[in-house]
């Protein structure tokens, strides 16, 4: 993702659907148009007004990411993206959302073997059975198993 500046003469030749943001200068100052060069995987390489661009940085591992709804096929994207591209939309007026996964997922669950071969083998043959739901229920209340 880029972020490019414009002058009204090279931003005319964008398409009508892109040309939304305007940013107005003082007087005698050209108008100015800031936009963000996303990639949508229909369409291609398009530019966006950063307004509509979220940004969205994963705290753990500092991987970032953003989406946009292309304004051609109106198609909901996300790609991932460079640390400085990305905080140089945010800078042209891109939202920031950071994020973590949850702290439940970050633990292991049990201290347990993982499944082998055969285990995996004789789960596919006890869902075969038709009654296999009614079995795993009677096995879960029986507390000997």
């Amino acid at each position: 993702m880029v972020v490019v500046r414009q002058t009204k003469r090279l931003a005319a030749r964008v398409r009508p659907a892109i040309n939304r943001a305007r940013t107005k200068l003082g007087k005698g100052e050209r108008e100015k148009r800031v936009r963000a060069v996303v990639d949508c995987p229909e369409c291609g390489e398009a530019r966006v007004d950063p307004l509509d661009v979220t940004v969205r940085a994963r705290i753990e591992t500092d991987d970032w990411s953003y989406r946009f709804i292309c304004p051609t096929c109106d198609r909901r994207t996300v790609a991932t993206t460079s640390r400085a591209a990305a905080l140089q939309a945010v800078e042209a007026g891109a939202s920031l959302e950071p994020w973590r996964w949850p702290t439940e997922t970050e633990q292991p669950v049990h201290d347990e073997t993982p499944l082998s071969l055969a285990d995996l083998r004789d789960l596919r043959g006890a869902l075969s059975d038709p009654n296999w739901l009614d079995t795993l229920s009677r096995s879960a209340d029986d507390p000997a198993n």
